[in-house]
């Protein structure tokens, strides 16, 4: 039997919305100085990685390496906030 799989679209994309491209995927810039700071080994994502002793399944960045410049475009590419019915 084949194997079929889905491809969710987020509420907020029309169904014929075209995949984004690579280029426009949210990557580190590796300049602010979160991008620049070594792994702590506490948090739960440093634990799990290989050189801290874990398994390597989760493939996060380190909770305090979570880049500023990324962070602040993404809230503003966020769609907005769905205000309800009745307001």
């Amino acid at each position: 039997r084949p194997v079929v799989r889905f491809e969710a679209t987020p509420a907020y994309l029309p169904a014929n919305a075209a995949k984004p491209k690579a280029s426009s995927i949210m990557r580190r810039c590796g300049t602010c100085p979160a991008c620049r700071a070594p792994d702590c080994g506490v948090c739960k994502e440093c634990r799990d990685k290989p050189k801290f002793g874990g398994a390597g399944i989760r493939k996060k960045p380190c909770i305090g390496r979570i880049c500023q410049q990324t962070s602040a475009r993404r809230e503003q590419l966020a769609p907005p906030a769905f205000a309800g019915a009745y307001a």
